[in-house]
């Protein structure tokens, strides 16, 4: 099947899963204590594809073990600085939940003793609540776009080095799927809590659910038999880790400052995240996971200049 076909059907997917994010509030009650719980899984899930196959996927092509760790640590701190600016992946306010076994909480998802006073942080004037979202929704929608590059690089990679895979890009596919409708449903809360129509919650996730195959497009277009493609999808798998490493540990990070409750059911929804990402490598080509050969242990740069210099020795030696 050609890699666009896949690219296509992966983004249908995505965009309907989008969807369906955004109108889970009206459908079920999303609690704080589901919503963590789906959280940990998808998070230990997303850390697990980063780490297991986009990382090693890189490996494969061009760039070399030097050019993958500044491209992964580049799409982490491109992801950090997103959710630092513009607040995103805060599930646990939006989602509306309240309950959690019984505990008050703050804004934060603190635990408060029983009977206290919980202070709410938010000060925010209803005009400026109405608009929370917008922020977040830019934040989200260039996070998405990112998705889009990282599921297409993902297809693109195993299209070239791994030809046998039974589902092209499929462990990628499979965390953004299941992450994307948190972000909906987050985007459509906060609408919601602004107090706008469902008819226009309904735009904006449409509109948003469109971000992730834009990106996908827009990579395969602007990489796909080119001179360097090999270089861009390399690139764009590392890229692609680090933003999969950041979206995960940002979910996972506060449980364990804000989260006292249910440590046991998250860290074992955690762990079963992290192993069904293991277990998704058994669905492509073994040679995908081997070491990577001698000749990408540096640089490719690094190569490419000694193999001048080889070639200049002979020509030397020709001369003479």
């Amino acid at each position: 099947m050609q890699p666009v076909v896949v690219i296509a059907i992966y983004s249908v997917f995505v965009v309907l899963s989008s969807l369906l994010g955004g109108f889970l509030p009206a459908v079920i009650r999303l609690t704080h204590r589901r919503m963590q719980f789906l959280i940990s899984g998808i998070g230990g899930l997303m850390l697990g594809i980063g780490f297991f196959h986009l990382l090693p996927h890189s490996l494969h092509t061009s760039i070399g073990i030097d050019r993958a760790v500044v491209w992964l640590m580049f799409g982490l701190i491109t992801t950090f600085l997103l959710i630092r600016v513009f607040g995103s992946h805060t599930h646990g306010d939006e989602a509306g939940a309240s309950d959690c076994s019984g505990d008050a909480h703050d804004v934060h998802g603190t635990e408060s003793p029983q009977g206290s006073e919980v202070h709410d942080h938010n000060h925010t004037t209803p005009g400026a609540a109405k608009y929370r979202w917008l922020g977040l929704a830019f934040g989200l929608s260039l996070h998405t776009l990112l998705d889009g590059v990282a599921m297409s690089a993902a297809v693109l990679g195993d299209t070239s080095h791994a030809s046998g895979t039974l589902f092209l890009g499929f462990a990628a596919f499979l965390g953004i799927l299941l992450h994307k409708p948190l972000d909906s449903l987050s985007i459509t809360a906060l609408m919601a809590a602004g107090g706008w129509s469902v008819s226009w919650q309904s735009v904006v996730n449409v509109v948003y659910a469109m971000m992730c195959p834009l990106g996908a497009l827009a990579f395969y277009l602007g990489v796909r038999d080119t001179p360097h493609e090999s270089l861009a999808i390399g690139c764009g798998l590392a890229f692609a880790a680090g933003i999969f490493i950041c979206i995960s540990l940002s979910d996972l990070l506060p449980e364990l400052q804000f989260h006292a409750h249910d440590r046991v059911p998250l860290t074992i929804l955690l762990l079963c995240g992290v192993v069904v990402a293991y277990g998704l490598k058994y669905l492509e080509p073994s040679h995908m996971h081997d070491l990577p050969s001698k000749n990408t242990l540096h640089d490719d740069s690094k190569d490419h200049d000694h193999d001048e210099h080889h070639h200049d020795h002979h020509s030397h030696d020709a001369k003479e």
